[in-house]
């Protein structure tokens, strides 16, 4: 996937991506905050899919790395990438976002 060179991404862009990072990252938590908080940020075929998936390795995670670039503008799409610790072990991620209706959300994972 290749960001358009040079362009700002937009704060809310920014807001939702490190939300939905920590949600994510949180994502084994099986209290029903944590769940809301998941499909919150994230479409709702995303946000369902996510929560099928096997639970990862619990306990709690430390974001060290985050940085969002965007893709296009028409529709309006962005890539996040991160990594994060859980337990000394790092974790890489990457998703793909766009905005519907006004509102950055994760739509699937970079490939």
């Amino acid at each position: 996937m290749q960001a358009i060179a040079e362009e700002p991404t937009p704060p809310e862009l920014d807001g939702a991506a490190a939300s939905f990072a920590r949600a994510y990252l949180d994502r084994g938590n099986t209290d029903a905050g944590a769940r809301a908080r998941l499909r919150a940020r994230s479409s709702a075929e995303f946000g369902a899919a996510l929560l099928r998936a096997p639970a990862p390795a619990t306990g709690p995670a430390r974001i060290v790395r985050l940085s969002t670039a965007l893709l296009s503008r028409d529709p309006p799409r962005a890539l996040l990438t991160g990594s994060a610790r859980r337990g000394g072990e790092p974790e890489e991620f990457g998703f793909v976002f766009e905005s519907r209706a006004g509102r950055w959300l994760a739509v699937g994972p970079a490939e």
